[in-house]
């Protein structure tokens, strides 16, 4: 007679140790990845590779961390930037100032939403100084540079101008702003291939008031910098002010009728060899006319240096960017014209 054992049917049991490494197979690369993304992170942190990007940080931290409001706050491209001095500003205009100016691809967009924030969280500021190259204002919004803006989550349709942006959209913000094995990775590439400078600092830095200083100039790269605008308008002979600077420059006027600031918005330096060829100078007009026309609507609202002021290649590092010495002499030009405004608006 069979053992009771032996009556018993066979239960067919899974095979566990299959079933676990389906799973591991399954799981392990999400951590694997999400480790080097929070190491790739923690790694850009404090060896940051790409100086636009640091730029943008680097300027909302100052923003969002002033001991005190200001008098003058200076807004715009990289031009800007490098190239007004606010210790200048405050000796000849007085009163405090400090330059947030980030980099192009952050458009009118930028400079809109650094006011937002700065009124909400300070109060309005007397007098703004807005300084942007001439190619910016056709540009449409670059994710990749708008995701690198250090706020919550969301911040996108909390400050003026809000954005109503689709779920590709936002997934693109989060993958750029969060996945640096996404967003950075030719930096992060290049980093690999040259292990020996792995933990050497590229050296980006801005005094306390903002101001990125470059002491030398590139007469070459001003020269091939000079090709590739002239190239830009022989491609793009007519100007068109985008949607978004429109919009956002809108909204900044909006807030100063609003709140009573004084904008001054002022053309950027530029190099005096592109300045005076046919080509360059009838696209500018373009954009010259468009600005005024836009400034003419609002008592607020003041386009200054509207002939730019021009520089040699000598002073310059491209087209747009000057040297140290040079950027003293265009902020108190740009002071000197911001005081004969001010001396009209009184009569």
């Amino acid at each position: 007679m069979p053992s009771v054992n032996q009556q018993l049917p066979k239960e067919i049991s899974p095979n566990s140790t299959k079933l676990s490494h389906i799973i591991l197979s399954l799981i392990c690369p999400g951590i694997i990845f999400t480790l080097i993304n929070l190491g790739a992170n923690y790694y850009l942190k404090y060896f940051p590779q790409n100086s636009g990007y640091w730029v943008i940080q680097q300027k909302w931290s100052m923003l969002l961390n002033l001991k005190q409001p200001v008098d003058w706050l200076i807004l715009g491209d990289s031009s800007c930037n490098q190239g007004v001095i606010p210790e200048v500003l405050e000796t000849e205009l007085s009163g405090e100032s400090v330059n947030l100016c980030t980099i192009g691809d952050s458009l009118v967009l930028n400079d809109a939403w650094m006011l937002s924030k700065y009124i909400k969280k300070y109060g309005a500021p007397k007098n703004i100084v807005i300084v942007h190259v001439y190619d910016i204002w056709d540009r449409h919004i670059n994710w990749n540079v708008t995701s690198q803006i250090p706020l919550d989550w969301g911040y996108w349709y909390q400050l003026e101008p809000s954005l109503d942006l689709s779920i590709e959209e936002q997934k693109t913000i989060f993958l750029n702003k969060y996945v640096p094995l996404y967003s950075q990775d030719t930096s992060l590439k290049e980093i690999l291939k040259n292990q020996e400078t792995w933990f050497e600092s590229k050296g980006y830095k801005v005094s306390k008031d903002g101001f990125m200083a470059e002491e030398d100039s590139n007469s070459f790269n001003v020269e091939q910098d000079k090709k590739g605008h002239l190239k830009f308008i022989k491609k793009n002979p007519e100007f068109s002010l985008s949607e978004i600077n429109k919009k956002s420059l809108q909204t900044i006027v909006q807030l100063a009728e609003k709140h009573d600031i004084n904008i001054y918005l002022a053309n950027s330096p530029i190099y005096q060899e592109l300045y005076l060829e046919s080509s360059f100078q009838l696209y500018y007009n373009q954009v010259q006319e468009q600005l005024k026309s836009i400034s003419d609507r609002s008592k607020n609202f003041y386009y200054i240096m509207q002939e730019p002021m021009t520089f040699s290649k000598e002073e310059m590092e491209n087209v747009d960017h000057l040297t140290v010495k040079a950027a003293k002499t265009y902020t108190k030009q740009l002071a000197k014209e911001i005081k004969q405004q001010r001396v009209i608006s009184k009569d």
